[in-house]
């Protein structure tokens, strides 16, 4: 009754409404709620109340219970292997719980193409991330200006927007000072590693306007890069921390992080799938953004976040070209997306992104992890641009 993870309110509204289902079916007597005083905790009232279940349905057997659940067993004496033999499923047992998606085979033409293309969506749309807001949900962007700083030629100016609800979330732009019909404008997808690289290299001429994020040894180099790149080019960066990273992270402690992504799943969503709908919010704030609203948008990511920033351009019409950085080749490396795997993997979602956009994928796997992707773009004749893999030796950007 003082459960921290799942409240008591809540288990008994689940048992309300668990009992109308046993009802249909005549079997009210099969259902019992048990309560007992204490913590999220294996207490001893528990087990009695669990022995006199197993006695009661799987023995029929209504006796009282005499005797305490006292530890038998220490955990070593439970032991069955040392190691696991080489057969051993314990590890990926749970991956033959549901059936997944076949792999895809490369189409003969393009209503193939459109058909097998077609049915992802709607299965993305249904089955993935049907737990996104609707537009009456998430309200206005309402994107306003909080502070900006001029350095060395270069504006760094931070912009706030409403994601969803009361989920505020920052960008960050920056361009040469005094810019006017800026012709590129590239969104850049941060987790929490992409965040500090932002942060050491931002801080090299805007120290003072992020005096209150991380404090990350500053990286002059890249500083001066960027610099450079702005002055010579009428290019933006902007760049979007999602939800739980940067200015609105969580407690780091892995035990929360743990909870906070548990609770997203118990909400029907996952904390990827949110920060995609982050993604595609950026992409619509960016655009608010005055002096950028007619430049070519393009969005990049890395690790998780090239997979995060991959699926948001599926819904955003307006992405030109996506640069993805060591991408996962499938969503068992992430990002974690509730029922993604019925639906299509990684390589699939890229071949439908890489027919609306030019897409880069930096990648130090084996090629033949985008086979499929070459291959669609081959068979369906599509302009060598649209899909180019780059070859990496490790590291990132």
């Amino acid at each position: 009754d003082k459960d921290s993870i799942f409240p008591l309110d809540g288990v008994v509204r689940l048992h309300h409404q668990v009992r109308h289902i046993y009802a249909l079916h005549n079997a009210q007597d099969k259902l019992g709620l048990h309560i007992t005083e204490g913590p999220h905790k294996d207490t001893q009232d528990l087990r009695v109340h669990a022995f006199s279940w197993f006695n009661r349905w799987l023995k029929d057997d209504r006796s009282l219970i005499e005797r305490t659940a006292t530890k038998q067993f220490e955990p070593e004496q439970l032991r069955v292997f040392e190691t696991l033999p080489d057969d051993q499923k314990n590890t990926d047992i749970h991956e033959t719980f549901t059936q997944e998606a076949d792999a895809p085979t490369v189409p003969k033409n393009a209503t193939e193409w459109t058909v097998m293309r077609d049915k992802w969506m709607t299965g993305l749309r249904e089955k993935v991330f049907r737990g996104w807001p609707s537009d009456q949900v998430a309200g206005s962007l309402d994107v306003k200006p909080v502070q900006q700083a001029v350095h060395d030629g270069v504006r760094l100016t931070q912009y706030e927007f409403t994601s969803q609800g009361p989920v505020r979330l920052p960008l960050y732009v920056m361009h040469k000072d005094g810019l006017k019909d800026a012709e590129l404008v590239v969104l850049n997808v941060l987790d929490d590693a992409g965040w500090r690289k932002f942060l050491s290299m931002a801080r090299g001429g805007f120290a003072k306007p992020l005096h209150n994020e991380a404090q990350p040894q500053v990286d002059a180099e890249a500083w001066q890069s960027q610099r450079d790149m702005l002055h010579n080019h009428k290019w933006v960066m902007a760049y979007a921390p999602p939800r739980g990273v940067g200015p609105t992270a969580w407690n780091p402690d892995e035990r929360k992080q743990v909870q906070h992504r548990r609770r997203f799943m118990l909400l029907g969503q996952t904390l990827d799938g949110m920060r995609t709908w982050d993604a595609r919010r950026a992409v619509q704030a960016v655009r608010r953004v005055d002096d950028v609203k007619d430049a070519a948008l393009w969005l990049q990511g890395e690790r998780g976040a090239a997979g995060i920033a991959l699926y948001a351009s599926l819904f955003e019409p307006e992405v030109k070209r996506l640069d993805l950085w060591h991408l996962p080749t499938s969503h068992r490396d992430g990002p974690i997306f509730l029922n993604v795997l019925r639906v299509l993997d990684v390589p699939a979602a890229l071949a439908m992104a890489a027919e609306r956009s030019q897409v880069r994928v930096y990648d130090s796997a084996d090629a033949n992890a985008w086979s499929f992707v070459s291959e669609t773009a081959k068979a369906l004749k599509w302009d060598d641009k649209q899909f180019v893999l780059r070859r990496t030796e490790g590291g990132g950007q």
